[in-house]
């Protein structure tokens, strides 16, 4: 790592904590499958809510008009004729799924579950039934997601599985038969479940060992399964699985043997696998086909980063995809496979174009029992790399949640200020394997916090911190570190914000 400064180098102007928090002019843009249609989400009366346009047109309207909460997350439905969203009442967490038609400019909404006391989630919105969705909802059973169809247009259910009482999750086959499913039994142990159609009974598959975690995602057009597991390997790979033996087969693991996969694109009408992601020190992605190998290509010709994949039309004609650095905010633009080329959909935050961002440098390093432990720090801009303030910065979980190469907002805060940031993928962190997950039972507040420790020391040897002058901060597990390091060594630290 570069202690030095570039000559003439001087601190940037102060980032307004606004602009770095206020939120966003756009966001979670999306196109309907048929391709007609372009969809985001934007304030309207103070909340966040979905708007559309006809692509190649800038007449938007909202589609969603809630004004007393924000809409978190939206759907188009199979055919590109209706919105979805889920949404609770006053913060009940009583989901419901509602949908919007696009062919409908009065605003009116449809509750499509208007049942008390119940949660949605959405688990497929099939190509090969576009006016359905694939649900789980608790009517039944308050404890308990059974799964179901939703007739879009009629609003009518039609109950496709009945949880027995374990199950997590299923998966819908290709003709929209829920015939998968995956639980969890009292000793911690992953099952999974099939059955040859609806009407035959559930079978377990197979049992795995408590530290073997699955995650099964789509059928094949033969009847196999595509899941996620790491069942006789250290890191979580892409498989396929026979559902009569339960055998698995090994379709995409890390090149690398760094880390677990991260993200799987399929085609959603012919299934085919498109795509593979994994997080190292930085996001690696490897395409499956000639045309995500084009869509690549003109990621970099933009200037490359971090590259988020949204949705895309039925024929693979057009994507939205989004951009980041540590240095450049998240910009999200439309694909067009027939031109490859990338067109600027919107900025998220264009007031931060003007700013200077830091740069966050990928640092590795040896905890004192010999494990390899991996992170990021970030120095402020325009001051040279020595005695200057630390804040170490904690992510949460631990499990569930790491630190990555990207534009973070907490971080250039930081940064701006003047502080170096430190964050620490200590073990525990998900995304890294068994062995580390492995490595932090019973740690809490021993060994997890020697590798927070570790990591300054890292940098004390290099000269860049002033050891009198350094913070702790975070939340979740972030703010129970903070407690600990502000209580062991009670010195090491000169504050903490939990």
């Amino acid at each position: 790592m570069s202690q030095s400064t570039p000559r003439g180098s001087s601190p940037p102007r102060l980032i307004p904590i606004e602009a770095l928090y206020e939120s966003p002019v756009m966001q979670w843009g999306g196109i309907s499958p048929d391709g007609r249609w372009l969809s985001y989400m934007k304030s309207w009366h103070g909340h966040q809510n979905v708007f559309v346009r006809p692509v190649g047109s800038t007449r938007e309207r909202a589609v969603t008009r809630d004004s007393v909460r924000s809409i978190g997350s939206y759907w188009w439905s199979g055919d590109g004729k209706r919105i979805l969203w889920l949404q609770d009442r006053g913060g009940d967490e009583n989901y419901h799924l509602f949908a919007a038609d696009i062919a409908d400019t009065t605003g009116s909404v449809r509750d499509l579950t208007p049942f008390k006391n119940i949660e949605v989630e959405v688990l497929a919105l099939p190509s090969t039934m576009p006016g359905t969705a694939i649900i789980t909802l608790n009517r039944r059973d308050p404890t308990l997601a059974d799964a179901y169809r939703v007739d879009l247009a009629t609003s009518a259910l039609e109950l496709a599985a009945q949880n027995p009482g374990t199950f997590l999750g299923y998966v819908a086959d290709r003709r929209s038969q829920v015939r998968a499913a995956y639980a969890v039994d009292s000793a911690g142990h992953y099952q999974l479940f099939a059955r040859e159609s609806e009407a035959a009974p559930w079978r377990m598959v197979k049992s795995y060992a408590v530290e073997d975690k699955i995650t099964p995602l789509r059928f094949t057009a033969n009847g196999s399964l595509y899941m996620t597991s790491n069942e006789g390997t250290d890191l979580a790979r892409l498989v396929l699985v026979d559902l009569s033996t339960g055998r698995e087969i090994a379709v995409d693991s890390d090149p690398l043997k760094q880390v677990d996969i991260d993200q799987i694109l399929f085609d959603d009408v012919t299934g085919e696998l498109l795509m593979t992601r994994y997080i190292g020190d930085t996001a690696r992605l490897y395409p499956k086909t000639s045309d995500m190998e084009a869509l690549l290509a003109a990621t970099r010709r933009a200037g490359g980063g971090v590259v988020e994949m949204g949705g895309g039309t039925n024929d693979r004609s057009r994507w939205v995809v989004t951009l980041n650095t540590p240095t450049k905010p998240s910009v999200t633009y439309l694909y067009s496979s027939q031109r490859k080329t990338l067109e600027k959909f919107y900025d998220p935050r264009p007031g931060l174009r003007s700013y200077r961002f830091a740069e966050k440098t990928p640092v590795s390093f040896q905890s004192r029992d010999g494990l390899r432990i991996g992170g990021y720090v970030t120095l402020p801009p325009g001051r040279p790399a020595h005695a200057l303030p630390l804040v170490v910065l904690v992510h949460g979980g631990p499990w569930g949640d790491r630190d990555k190469w990207e534009f973070d907002s907490d971080v250039q805060l930081l940064a701006n200020r003047g502080y170096v940031v430190l964050q620490v993928n200590y073990r525990g962190t998900t995304g890294l394997g068994k062995k580390f997950a492995r490595a932090a039972k019973k740690q809490f507040g021993r060994a997890m916090h020697d590798d927070l420790l570790d990591g300054i020391s890292y940098l004390a040897s290099r000269g860049m911190i002033d050891t009198s002058r350094i913070a702790i901060m975070g939340g979740s597990y972030g703010g129970y570190a903070t407690l600990v390091g502000l209580t062991f060594p009670p010195d090491r630290f000169a504050c903490g914000v939990d």
